[in-house]
């Protein structure tokens, strides 16, 4: 079964990507279909559950209304155009994750070009959309889920099941640290020895030794960043 992700702006189309919640979650599962309002609990952090959930999205559904590019900010700027906006972030990971794309139009809208959208998201304007009229919605909503259907079979996850929530990958983060000191230890002892096998002075044994922590520590630093954990 296919896990679906809707995106969508909730001053433009937030009637219709609630109505398309319903729907998809009817068809594929509650469990199967995240959307922020009904995915997202109370006191729960909402840019780890969104990475959280574009990391086991196979498809994601991008609902644009009439007003998806003039939603302003309060001090009168496009919020698209803001690199903090949800919608641009949440856009740019599933592009960056490589998830099936599939814009969906509502309320007579078309598919913004490129030229009016941010650099990072500028792919999305070259995605076939889809429109759910008023008057087809039924129609037009089986078409989108045929689509949906198509998009199997599923994306590899970046992560295994245990890992795909932010409580599995704090606990890999924090396996990673715990053994780090280990390896790190076993490392410098295995290399001094093989240092003096081979005949080596002090100095060389010194900057061998430097050179192994500092590749370490880039390497736990790559895991972390990956993991998308905050250090806290």
């Amino acid at each position: 079964m296919p896990r679906v992700f809707i995106c969508y702006r909730r001053e433009d189309s937030a009637p219709y990507a609630g109505r398309l919640h319903d729907r998809l979650s009817a068809e594929f599962g509650a469990r199967n279909v995240f959307m922020d309002l009904e995915s997202v609990g109370p006191g729960d952090k909402f840019e780890d559950h969104i990475r959280a959930a574009v990391d086991q999205t196979d498809v994601a559904v991008i609902v644009i209304g009439p007003r998806w590019l003039e939603v302003h900010d309060e001090e009168g700027r496009p919020r698209i155009a803001s690199k903090v906006d949800f919608v641009r972030r949440e856009i740019a990971m599933v592009l960056g994750d490589g998830v099936q794309v599939i814009p969906a139009l509502v309320g007579r809208a078309t598919l913004p070009p490129a030229p009016d959208l941010p650099r990072d998201i500028r792919p999305l304007s070259t995605f076939q959309a889809i429109e759910l009229s008023d008057l087809r919605w039924a129609h037009d909503v089986r078409q989108l889920v045929n689509v949906i259907h198509a998009c199997e079979p599923k994306r590899p996850s970046r992560w295994p099941t245990a890992f795909r929530t932010k409580r599995g990958r704090k606990m890999m983060l924090w396996t990673y640290r715990a053994l780090t000191p280990i390896v790190s230890i076993g490392g410098i002892f295995l290399l001094q020895r093989i240092m003096a096998a081979l005949h080596f002075g002090e100095t060389y044994t010194l900057v061998a030794t430097l050179l192994f922590v500092g590749v370490v520590t880039t390497v736990v630093q790559i895991i972390e960043k990956s993991l998308g954990v905050d250090r806290a």
